[in-house]
């Protein structure tokens, strides 16, 4: 039986109520508290989590005590809470240590349950699993890593042991309102990718899964990786300026490549790292899969002269640097595995895996080959306006004509497609094109020229122009009788109310009273009598300033003529001496 979530919990808390001292293994006096012991029970839960999840998060939020958090709780026989393995640190310069540990898994400890068809992996105290959501379920086991002096800050997967074998998992399937089967699980790697994962959430613990899966295509099964040792390097700091805060190494160009000479694999990569802290190790960690013992082994990559990535102020502030490693491989070089893990100034780790699915050895491609084509076209050399143009395309190889190929021709801004077909022992494709003149632009040349201009000029006065035409169209309409065109049905309500919005007093009064005498029931007015008399004023006011609104127009547009006419010196001779000095002022402007 497995316990997650709460029940896990609720397991260490029993175990905190049985020890006999707190976490700085200073002894109870008079029992242990059990606010205290739920305290310390939350921190070792969230301790042993390789990452935090929603669930996670609720576990340990709704998790209360109802009571006073000072009672204790005493036990008869209480155990000595368990001490961890002291941490040894080794420096390796720059303000950063480290410490190596390898963790042996035996089969005696790690034991496997195939109830149900279903397996998953699970040590003997069945208390050290991962369950995630509709996952797989997978061992876990933890170890306390912390030391007094630095902080530790990431951790390097150097290598160990594993084997492989025909694997159907167990999903951690979360118990819900709504029913369903099982569902099934499908990846594309290895996962997790590295056994190894740092947790600082509630002191410092390294969390080992000793375990990795991967599916079929249809993720009814797959393959199960099972390690019988892990071995990590954990990287210490005790930076505490500004270098602190400085990300891991930037890993790209990652390339494989086998050596001709000596048969080994070369392993590149490119490193971009700040100039403070700069960067301690690059390790090129890879297995053989095709081996009859499966390792995973790491060498340290040596990096190239640095090649400055950025300045400020004439400082170098990055770097960019080429790190390379060769291997051995055994005897399929496409079978090994590769990924690339960089330890910036900081000790924070960078890995790159190619998503997990790691690096290899690429089989190269070879290109298609190429035939060189030659293509010969004739035009004619001249062409009839609005005629039609003839392009004819020859196109062959060294062995002969090339036929059922697409051959495009561009004529200006169109273009056409068209095919080679065998003619004789030729393949020509042929297209045609209607021919166009261009239209000239109005004002350019003697064709497009205005009256008052001259034929050898070559551009028109804009403004002298624009003042002509500008006179022509106002005589045009002086001259045109005035007529007033029909109105149109629906518009008379509108003009009556604008001719009513022009008056004031009695004369609004007038208008109202006649606009409601015009109205009907079907409008919701009551009908009153009309009044002949007041419709008969009525038009006749609105003939009256039609009459007079005629009158202003016919004058404004012989006003204009006139001014527009002598400022292009044709203007007729019975114009005021006023409008001609306005005309000139204005041809001035």
């Amino acid at each position: 039986m497995l316990m997650k979530n709460t029940e896990a919990l609720l397991a260490k808390l029993t175990l905190e109520l049985g020890y006999s001292d707190d976490a700085s293994h200073v002894a109870y006096s008079n029992g242990v508290p059990i606010g205290k012991a739920l305290v310390n029970a939350k921190r070792g839960y969230v301790g042993e989590l390789k990452s935090v999840r929603g669930i996670d998060v609720k576990v340990v939020g709704i998790s209360e005590l109802y009571g006073l958090p000072f009672m204790t709780f005493t036990l008869p026989n209480a155990a000595p809470r368990p001490t961890a393995t002291p941490v040894t640190l080794t420096p390796i310069g720059g303000g950063l240590s480290v410490f190596d540990t390898t963790q042996p898994f035996p089969a005696t400890d790690l034991l496997r349950d195939d109830t149900g068809g279903v397996s998953y992996y699970y040590f003997r105290d069945r208390t050290g699993t991962s369950a995630d959501p509709y996952r797989p379920i997978a061992p876990r086991q933890t170890i306390d890593v912390s030391s007094g002096t630095a902080l530790p800050r990431g951790v390097v997967f150097l290598g160990g042991s594993y084997s492989e074998t025909p694997f159907t998992p167990r999903l951690s399937v979360p118990a819900t309102e709504e029913t369903g089967g099982t569902p099934s699980y499908l990846n594309h790697a290895f996962t997790p990718t590295r056994p190894v994962a740092l947790n600082q959430l509630s002191g410092d613990t390294l969390v080992t899964t000793p375990f990795q899966y991967l599916s079929n295509a249809s993720g009814t099964g797959g393959s199960a990786r099972l390690f019988g040792s892990v071995h990590s390097r954990l990287y210490y700091s005790d930076k505490t300026g500004a270098s602190a805060l400085a990300d891991a190494p930037l890993l790209q160009n990652v390339m494989v490549s086998q050596d001709p000479g000596t048969g080994h694999l070369v392993v590149s990569a490119v490193a971009s790292y700040d100039a403070d802290p700069g960067i301690s190790d690059v390790w090129l960690s890879y297995t053989d899969t095709a081996a009859a013992t499966r390792l995973w082994q790491s060498i340290p990559m040596h990096g190239g002269t640095p090649t400055v990535r950025e300045t400020v102020n004439g400082v170098a502030t990055g770097y960019l640097a080429t790190f390379t490693a060769d291997v051995a491989p055994g005897s399929d070089p496409f079978a090994m595995r590769f990924m690339i893990q960089a330890v910036g100034g900081a000790a924070l780790v960078r890995v790159a895996s190619n998503n997990g699915l790691l690096y290899r050895l690429e089989a190269a491609t070879q290109a298609p080959p190429t035939t060189s084509t030659s293509l010969f076209v004739s035009a004619p050399a001249t062409a009839t306006y609005r005629g039609t143009l003839t392009v004819t395309a020859k196109l062959s190889t060294g062995a002969g004509a090339l036929a059922g190929k697409t051959v495009d021709f561009k004529f200006g801004g169109t273009k056409k497609s068209a095919l080679t077909v065998l003619v004789g022992t030729d393949a020509i494709s042929t297209a045609t094109q209607r021919t166009r003149q261009r239209r000239q632009r109005r004002g350019h040349g003697q064709a497009g020229a205005d009256e008052h201009h001259s034929p050898d000029a070559e551009r028109p006065p804009v403004l002298g122009q624009r003042l002509h035409r500008h006179a022509q169209d106002r005589r045009r309409d002086a001259e045109r009788p005035a007529r007033r065109a029909p109105r149109p049905p629906g518009r008379r309500q509108r003009h009556d109310a604008r001719d009513a919005d022009r008056l004031r007093g009695p004369d609004r009064a007038r208008h109202a009273r006649l606009r409601r005498s015009r109205r009907g029931p079907l409008h919701g007015h009551d009908q009153l009598p009309a009044d002949s008399a007041l419709r008969q004023r009525d038009r006749a006011d609105r003939a009256r300033r039609r009459r007079r609104g005629r009158g202003r127009r016919a004058d404004r547009s012989q006003s204009h003529a006139g001014r527009s006419d002598d400022a292009d010196g044709a203007g007729d001779a019975d114009v005021t001496g006023d409008t001609r000095r306005a005309a000139r002022g204005h041809g001035r402007g």
